[in-house]
């Protein structure tokens, strides 16, 4: 009788280390997937964070575009204004 109590009680501790066992190949199943999930987000936010920075630079360079426009702009205007002027004076011989 002790032997089949030992062999029971053995026979429970295989069963509760198999158990244990798979439960440690779960959660190390578990964590894998989440550092790779973790990864796989930190990717995502770095090609977010380019397209963000990627998006400013296009943004400065059509301002300075713009303002380079508007220089010109008051250029060409600045020499119709004297076209003007020199239309005016010569109707006036």
């Amino acid at each position: 009788a002790e032997i089949e109590q030992v062999a029971s009680a053995v026979n429970e501790l295989a069963s509760t280390a198999n158990n244990v066992s798979d439960n440690a190949t779960s959660a190390d199943a578990t964590a894998r997937e989440a550092d790779g999930l973790a990864q796989s987000g930190l990717a995502i936010f770095q090609e977010s964070a380019d397209a963000s920075a990627q998006m400013s630079q296009a943004l400065n360079d059509a301002a300075q575009v713009v303002l380079r426009l508007k220089e010109q702009s008051v250029q060409i205007n600045d020499v119709i204004e004297v076209i003007r002027g020199v239309s005016e004076q010569t109707n006036l011989l």
